[in-house]
């Protein structure tokens, strides 16, 4: 989205200068910007030698900072009569006639400016034209404020969507962003042949923990099995519209419910066991419940298999859990 706003942006910046180029048969159109960091040509329309896009150039430096400074109003030069003390920041340049605009869309650490520059023409005859090229300079300005105003906007959509589709304790889905995320696996279909497992954890006397030790001891464990779904349901990414990953969300206090692809009935068991066996060395015990599909179709079905399987699980005689998982049966 950035780089469609930013092509859009260049396009415009290039017509405008391309029009104020051939409206006043001028030899070139400059938009130079100056910064603390880089100063360099953005725009360039036409031939000026020793000028490039991208690259700095010392003569429209300084005429960028005699503009901004005010020490030169609109600097409109012949390099004949020497209008101004400063000509000899042009003697690269070697022009005949000059003229620059200050661009406004500046903040405190940088500076742009607009050149019209003519080989041919007199000063008198830039002068005359003024207005227009300092319309072309306003339409400029406004050109890049739509940039900006466009790309915060966007920014904030972004940061507004991240926030609705994260769990902010553990930075993995939220339910909101799982269940957009399995619309988008449902709607899309998977790969031929392609099994799909659905693991359901549920952290074990999750209450009783924060009820005597407090929530941050509660906190503490989820983000620990948090920490280890996540490195098993790789890549989870706050991305509820990206297609065939594997993902994990926290769906409740002390629930969490991956989507594994490529993994088959066989291949769950062994995770299921893989993350109870982690999380056991850690102190934490879990209830893991799986159901295995080969269609998208399928998915609804298998989360609540998952779930009842993770159920079944925890009913199991809790004074002598083992943390196993259980799966409840493997749909087509």
């Amino acid at each position: 989205m950035d780089d469609c706003l930013l092509a859009q942006y260049k396009l415009t910046c290039r017509q405008i200068l391309e029009f104020l180029r051939t409206e006043l048969a001028l030899d070139a159109c400059v938009v130079y910007h100056t910064g603390t960091e880089h100063s360099s040509t953005e725009f360039l329309v036409g031939n000026l030698p020793g000028v490039a896009e991208g690259a700095p150039h010392t003569s429209l430096d300084k005429i960028v900072k005699l503009v901004h400074t005010g020490r030169c109003n609109n600097i409109v030069t012949n390099i004949e009569q020497s209008l101004y003390p400063e000509h000899e920041v042009f003697l690269s340049l070697d022009p005949k006639a000059i003229i620059a605009i200050p661009l406004t869309h500046n903040d405190l650490s940088a500076q742009s400016v607009l050149c019209g520059i003519s080989f041919e023409h007199s000063p008198v005859k830039l002068l005359n034209q003024r207005s227009l090229i300092e319309f072309c300079a306003g339409q400029i300005d406004s050109a890049k404020v739509n940039l900006v105003q466009k790309l915060e906007n966007f920014q904030t959509i972004e940061s507004l969507t991240e926030q609705a589709y994260q769990d902010s304790m553990t930075g993995l889905f939220n339910r909101n962003g799982w269940e957009a995320a399995m619309a988008v696996e449902i709607a899309s279909g998977f790969s031929e042949g392609l099994y799909v497992s659905v693991f359901v954890v549920d952290v074990d006397n999750l209450k009783a923990l924060n009820d005597t030790q407090g929530h941050a001891a509660g906190d503490e464990v989820i983000q620990q099995v948090a920490f280890v779904l996540k490195e098993r349901f790789k890549p989870n990414r706050v991305e509820p519209h990206a297609h065939n990953q594997s993902f994990v969300a926290r769906t409740g206090g002390d629930e969490f419910i991956g989507l594994l692809f490529d993994c088959d009935d066989e291949a769950a068991q062994t995770v299921s066991t893989g993350i109870s066996d982690e999380l056991l060395a850690l102190g934490v015990s879990v209830s893991i419940g799986f159901a295995s599909c080969r269609s998208s179709r399928k998915l609804p079905e298998a989360v609540i298999n998952a779930d009842e399987a993770m159920y079944l699980q925890k009913s199991r005689n809790d004074s002598d859990r083992t943390n196993s998982a259980t799966n409840l049966k493997l749909i087509g």
